[in-house]
């Protein structure tokens, strides 16, 4: 993922752990947390810590802003050019 946390250069890679990448797959899906919990067999604290990270890590505050600059991202790396 390469989103620049608020205050970052947009080139630097932002480096989500394997579950943070799977989490955040299915919150682009549009589960919610205690789906996301049950798709992945954790707690549904474990979910919310580790969407908690994902916000930081993405300079965001909550699911839609995250979902939204995922969204920009894959939208810019499929562009031609």
């Amino acid at each position: 993922m390469t989103a620049g946390p608020k205050g970052t250069a947009p080139s630097q890679t932002i480096s989500l752990t394997g579950k943070e990448q799977e989490i955040m797959e299915l919150l682009v899906r549009g589960l919610d947390n205690s789906s996301i919990s049950k798709q992945t067999g954790i707690a549904l604290s474990t979910t919310k810590w580790h969407l908690k990270n994902i916000y930081a890590k993405l300079g965001v505050s909550n699911r839609t802003e995250a979902i939204r600059l995922q969204s920009s991202q894959a939208s810019a790396r499929n562009r031609p050019g």
